[in-house]
């Protein structure tokens, strides 16, 4: 079983405090966010991400100091982590687990809360219909292509075009997303952006034929792998 690394612990800690001192019944995910700047690991991978800490730690306590008026009780009891916030920290050590690491650091629990935002069903905003269509495909499809187009004599000079064979809607992809997380949660729709392309797909054809090739992962596995690594790039973006 994973264990926490020191920092984590400390901004464990340190979240329960920010509640405490406001006379707060429970600890949230803000609470735990706000821990998580003075968190080593964690303000690493903000950091690769371009957030403003300071920024962030201003908008967050003002939220805490204003929004959460609620939450304020008369009792002296100390406060409780909030179901959310148990659910990020369960997440993060199965997902270390499952990675074959043993420590979990607050950039794992950091990877989990944007997790979070999914489960606890903010939509994601599609524009126009979502009827609009492209032939996604898996990166690692492309790599087989430009590989063969190396090694198979005559494809020098040539175009090939790399597809899956498929079109799909945003509300397909939407969809395929929810399920691989376990959620349901309606999309949010927005205007036609001036421009967009309503149907797309590539035609295979030559890369059939003079190459033969064939796409190796479905639209669901490529979209699982495409999250895994979303999520391992997160946490290792603070070693790099």
């Amino acid at each position: 079983m994973p264990t926490f690394s020191r920092n984590l612990e400390q901004s464990l800690h340190r979240a329960l405090a920010l509640a405490n001192e406001r006379h707060h019944e429970y600890a949230t995910l803000e609470h735990l966010l706000l821990a998580l700047l003075d968190d080593q690991d964690a303000a690493a991978v903000m950091r690769a991400c371009n957030v403003d800490l300071d920024k962030l730690r201003r908008s967050l306590t003002a939220y805490l100091e204003s929004e959460l008026e609620n939450l304020v009780s008369d009792g002296n009891e100390d406060s409780k982590p909030t179901a959310g916030f148990q659910r990020v920290i369960q997440r993060a050590v199965i997902h270390v687990q499952s990675s074959g690491r043993e420590e979990v650091t607050g950039a794992n629990v950091l990877v989990a809360i944007f997790a979070e935002r999914l489960v606890s069903g903010r939509p994601a905003v599609i524009y126009g219909d979502g009827e609009q269509t492209r032939d996604f495909t898996y990166v690692d499809d492309v790599v087989d292509l430009v590989i063969k187009t190396s090694r198979v004599p005559g494809a020098a000079g040539k175009v090939f075009n790399a597809g899956n064979g498929n079109r799909y809607s945003l509300n397909e992809i939407w969809a395929t997303l929810q399920k691989i997380e376990g959620v349901s949660i309606p999309a949010q729709y927005g205007p036609v952006r001036a421009g967009d392309v309503r149907d797309s797909q590539a035609d295979t054809t030559a890369a059939v034929h003079e190459l033969g090739h064939s796409p190796r992962f479905t639209i669901e596995n490529g979209l699982r792998r495409t999250l895994h690594w979303y999520r391992e790039s997160l946490v290792t973006a603070a070693k790099s």
